[in-house]
């Protein structure tokens, strides 16, 4: 069973400050679902239900960010870089919204007109998106850089909970290409960004 729930931004002051940009549009949708931690975000307007969903999975581990576009089998790695392997501590939650910017940001462009559905195993991501209650500045601004990508590409974007077992990203973010490629045979298009995996 879902509910849907419309908050206008009127009635969210500090939202409205951000948002300037996006006057001229009367709401934001926020879907949830009790199986899923989930939340849509996109300008109402047209909900582009003539195209079949985009399929990515994300993920995120002490070594590397990941993203696998399943509908069209390109998928990305980037190794973080020493400043962040090396820390003592580097929160979760930025490290898997990075995984989810990269995603977007990489793809979003070829994304509009399309819904996108993007799932990711870390249950606290989840529900800081659906929540809008992020931890740290540094998260609530990617979440901030990410509703910019989605708005500037025009596309329907959706993030859900998965278990990590059915997270298709999870082993190419663990440095196991090879378990990664036999889960995903139609991995084709590898996009390395930063240093070589």
């Amino acid at each position: 069973m879902s509910s849907c729930h419309t908050a206008h931004l009127t009635a969210c002051l500090p939202v409205c400050l951000w948002f300037r940009s996006f006057l001229t549009c009367s709401r934001f949708l926020f879907n949830r679902t009790d199986n899923y931690k989930a939340k849509s975000l996109h300008i109402s307007g047209p909900l582009y239900d003539h195209t079949p969903p985009q399929v990515v999975y994300t993920d995120s581990s002490p070594i590397a960010a990941a993203g696998y576009w399943k509908t069209n089998g390109e998928w990305f790695v980037y190794r973080w870089p020493s400043a962040i392997t090396n820390a003592k501590h580097v929160d979760t939650i930025w490290m898997e919204m990075c995984a989810i910017l990269l995603a977007v940001s990489l793809w979003g462009p070829r994304w509009s007109g399309y819904k996108v559905n993007l799932k990711t195993d870390n249950l606290l991501v989840a529900n800081a998106w659906s929540t809008d209650n992020f931890r740290s500045k540094a998260t609530e601004d990617l979440s901030k850089n990410l509703s910019e990508v989605v708005h500037e590409n025009d596309f329907v974007f959706n993030l859900y909970f998965i278990h990590r077992n059915q997270n298709l990203a999870d082993a190419i973010a663990h440095n196991n290409k090879k378990l990664f490629l036999q889960r995903n045979p139609s991995a084709t298009h590898l996009k390395i960004i930063g240093k070589s995996y």
